[in-house]
């Protein structure tokens, strides 16, 4: 079998970034990955061609010339709303899209990347006796606009030419490790481009999968060989600057000290600690799913790994207890799970901050699987500068955390 590929990047008014991170990096990749059948396994239609009648005359073209058993890969990037892609002049519709896809798709299974705002709706337009396979990640849920990042295609593109990060970290062990991984299987992959979404956008990325014929745990096919593209690795002032933080979202529960079990006990060897001590039942957060089908009542595709929109609803005792009992939330569904409060939650307000250089060195950072401390001002002021190149007055914010 083989693998087609069609991409839309309708985002001329971000045009830093693409050749590296975004659509034009992507389509490089996909280039690299399909080799000699490039020319006729893939359609690129970008800026001023973006229009509904393009998109759906070239996608047929492509639908069309497909195989049993083929992969395709189905990539938008733009301005959205709801109900559909905000092409040039006319609105495509999501439904129109999946319908073309069901009628003219020879193959079985397809992946869509779908990057625009409210773009969580999309995968409610694939039909239920649909016979194909639907791997779905949408950079934002229904209800939000998406940032204007590349971190979707950041990380797939990490993915394919071997350079996605993953962290590593020991309870006992207060510094930040990373280490390349080779072996990436999908569900992998998907789990550090919802970190990175919900880290670097505050946002949610929704990824679900409809049908049977894509295991979530075997390996992630779009690699791309060796041979082919030389793996590039994280600069050495990335990997230094990053050495200087002793916290990170994946840091493991520090020691309590008080006298006596004081109420106000507080850690002293991870401040985001501090900020998750504040916490309570009832609070709204957002918490990690670690794949699955969630445990509801009603029709639920199977959900990735990722962070969702969820509730404390058990008590939280920070002395003494490891885990909290959430309840998720995501397009009508809910269902209760018990998870670390150590890795598996985020304040809704993690990344609301307003300091422009903190920003950027927290994305830049990001990407390679390391995140900056909120309220750790002195590694800020250590970081920031060399990272940016430029001089920045650390000391006259205030961090909140």
């Amino acid at each position: 079998f083989d693998d087609v590929c069609f991409i839309v990047g309708n985002t001329a008014e971000w045009e830093e970034g693409r050749a590296e991170i975004g659509d034009k990096q992507l389509h490089r990749c996909f280039q690299q990955f399909l080799g000699s059948s490039s020319p006729n396994n893939m359609t690129f239609i970008i800026d001023n061609n973006c229009t509904k009648a393009i998109c759906e005359r070239e996608l047929k073209m492509l639908l069309e010339r497909t195989r049993p058993n083929d992969t395709i890969v189905f990539f938008y990037s733009g301005h959205g709303i709801k109900t559909g892609f905000c092409t040039i002049g006319k609105k495509w519709r999501y439904s129109n899209a999946i319908n073309m896809i069901e009628e003219h798709f020879r193959g079985s299974q397809v992946w869509c990347l779908i990057d625009c705002c409210f773009s969580g709706t999309f995968d409610h337009h694939i039909p239920p006796e649909s016979t194909k396979t639907w791997l779905c990640l949408m950079s934002s849920d229904a209800s939000i606009e998406a940032g204007e990042e590349w971190t979707m295609t950041d990380c797939f593109c990490k993915a394919m030419r071997g350079r996605l990060l993953r962290q590593r970290t020991t309870a006992n062990d207060d510094s930040s490790k990373s280490k390349e991984i080779d072996f990436l299987t999908i569900q992998d992959v998907v789990e550090i481009m919802a970190d990175h979404h919900a880290i670097i956008k505050n946002d949610c990325l929704q990824s679900t999968l409809h049908g049977t014929a894509i295991d979530p745990t075997a390996p992630f096919p779009y690699r791309i060989p060796d041979d082919i593209m030389t793996k590039a690795k994280p600069s050495a002032d990335i990997i230094g600057v990053t050495a200087l933080f002793v916290s990170s979202l994946f840091t493991g529960r520090p020691d309590i000290v008080g006298v006596k079990e004081v109420d106000n006990a507080v850690p002293v060897d991870a401040i985001k600690w501090k900020r998750l001590v504040s916490l309570t039942k009832g609070d709204r957060i957002y918490a990690k799913w670690s794949g699955g089908s969630p445990p509801t009542t009603l029709d639920c595709p199977y959900l990735l790994p990722s962070w969702y929109h969820a509730t404390i609803v058990s008590d939280v005792y920070w002395d003494h207890s490891e885990t909290v009992e959430v309840e998720f939330q995501h397009d009508g569904h809910r269902w209760t799970r018990v998870v670390s409060y150590q890795h598996d939650i985020l304040p809704a307000s993690y990344v609301e901050i307003t300091f422009t250089d903190y920003c950027k060195a927290h994305k830049k950072l990001a990407q390679y699987g390391r995140y900056l401390d909120g309220c750790n001002y002195q590694a800020w002021h250590q970081a920031i500068c060399p990272l940016l190149r430029r001089r920045c007055c650390v000391h006259s914010i205030h961090p909140t955390g």
